[in-house]
């Protein structure tokens, strides 16, 4: 099959467009947060260090090295945003190696709390609401 001048120019233009990189496309979707509504944290309980959320040994013995101290918490909770239950099932990586523990708020109201791996979590308060947190930018030793 024979193509005009024109036509194999068309034909170039389009193939070498559309093999151009997108430098426009971001791929780093991040979920939507926002700012903590808590009562001032007074003191931050460390209740279980190392947890493994499913129950292979395998998994066990990974998660047992995953812990985040007083001051690596401390920085956590001053840092970390809330986001949507949404956002936080679908769209944020998922670790099974966990730590918990407890907050003592302003009000002396007491919340559990759990973070994983991967620098996401909840806070559960005394009245049953549960409060989805992520925090990007945190850093510790236990976080890749």
């Amino acid at each position: 099959m024979q193509l005009g001048n024109n036509m194999r120019t068309i034909l170039l233009a389009t193939l070498n467009f559309s093999l151009m990189p997108c430098s426009t496309t971001d791929f780093s979707i991040e979920p939507q947060t926002s700012e903590l509504a808590l009562e001032k944290i007074v003191k931050i309980n460390i209740v279980k260090l190392g947890q493994a959320s499913v129950g292979d040994s395998a998994t066990k013995k990974e998660c047992s090295n995953f812990s985040l101290t007083p001051a690596e918490l401390q920085n956590f909770f001053e840092k970390t945003k809330s986001v949507s239950e949404n956002d936080y099932r679908h769209m944020l990586d998922w670790s099974p190696c966990y730590v918990e523990g407890e907050l003592v708020l302003s009000d002396m109201s007491v919340a559990a709390w759990a973070i994983h791996q991967y620098r996401a979590g909840s806070i559960v308060l005394e009245s049953g609401k549960t409060i989805y947190i992520y925090c990007p930018e945190c850093q510790a030793n236990a976080f890749p």
